[in-house]
């Protein structure tokens, strides 16, 4: 349209929510129709009319949005020129459903209220945002695009036909790591007698993980967020989830770009990365792998490495960050701090 959406002429002055409401005859007449498109045309947001008990006590069309979708269209609106705006950002939430026959399934309690809230708070800054969503326990809200699945392979199928052209991907759904191998075509009925039912489940696709395959390809999502649920041994749980470098993350320009690149992604996933540059000597002739490091989730370089042998780290740590790199890397409990004077040793 040329103008900005939510904002009059030329994307100058305030934005223009309009909310009407009126009796079915008069949203209908051909009048009101054409200055509601002249007002749309020229920047203005539409929210409602609604179905539903009208005024007069009749029901149709024209009755007032509620004024909870009027404020959130105000928000969208008041968004748009946001620091993510132009941003694509994909958001994924509930938990799938993984049919048993046409009356069961198997699933998880996820709501998916945190999916939905990142939602809101990214439309809030502007970005265009799509939610793929498996049943929710809440609406989808004003001005987000959404995309309703039900089971694991239909959300993996969603998000990759939408990864290529999204800038920000964030995985809340709770999906199902296994499905029934074959869905019943009719009610599974229980047999006189019987005490027991056996289901052969098989694995689910690991949709973070086949969006990592076409992000080293592509490049894209710029920025990959990921949520696990855990009830016990919540740190050791995370940290079995140290995110591997591959090979077409290498980037031969030099320690100091493949540094910040480095903490960039470290960021991105949110996720400690300890990463080997090439093979190489020692001074005394040991072999070894070069100029390595390690980079906490929020981009700070814990430690810098040598590896000296299979398996064993020698690290000189960051004082303030070496109680919880240790914590959470335990191949480097023996670490010596940065300060110590003495040579490192394995």
């Amino acid at each position: 349209r040329g103008v900005d959406a939510g904002y009059s002429d030329g994307g100058e002055g305030a934005p223009w929510v309009l909310a009407p409401a009126m009796e079915s005859h008069m949203w209908a007449n051909p009048m009101t129709q054409a200055h509601m498109a002249a007002l749309r045309d020229r920047g203005a947001i539409q929210v409602g009319p609604g179905v539903g008990r009208l005024a007069s006590g009749a029901s149709g069309v024209g009755r007032m949005a509620e004024p909870g979708e009027i404020l959130a269209a105000a928000r969208w609106a008041l968004a748009q020129r946001g620091p993510l705006a132009g941003r694509r950002v994909l958001v994924t939430a509930g938990g799938t459903q993984e049919p048993v026959d046409p009356v069961r399934y198997i699933t998880n309690a996820s709501s998916g209220k945190m999916g939905v809230a990142l939602a809101e708070a990214a439309r809030d800054l502007g970005a265009a945002v799509t939610l793929v969503h498996a049943p929710l326990a809440v609406p989808v809200p004003y001005g987000i695009v959404s995309l309703p699945v039900r089971t694991a392979i239909e959300m993996c199928d969603a998000v990759l036909a939408q990864a290529g052209e999204t800038d920000i991907l964030i995985g809340t759904a709770a999906v199902a790591d296994f499905r029934p191998a074959e869905a019943a075509n009719q009610k599974i009925k229980k047999a006189p007698g019987q005490e027991e039912m056996t289901l052969h489940l098989v694995r689910n696709p690991d949709i973070l993980a086949e969006v990592a395959g076409r992000r080293a390809e592509t490049g894209w999502p710029k920025v990959v967020v990921g949520f696990a649920a855990e009830t016990q041994d919540l740190l050791a749980n995370a940290g079995a989830n140290l995110i591997a470098v591959p090979a077409a993350f290498t980037v031969p320009t030099g320690q100091a770009h493949w540094h910040v690149l480095l903490r960039a992604r470290a960021i991105e996933t949110g996720s400690w990365i300890i990463a080997a540059a090439q093979g190489g000597q020692h001074e005394n002739g040991r072999a070894t792998y070069g100029h390595s490091i390690v980079i906490d989730p929020w981009g700070r370089v814990a430690a810098e490495l040598d590896h000296d042998a299979p398996g064993v780290l020698m690290a000189e740590i960051a004082p303030e960050l070496a109680v919880e790199a240790r914590q959470r890397i335990p191949a480097l409990a023996n670490a010596r701090n940065f300060a110590s004077p003495e040579p490192l040793q394995p």
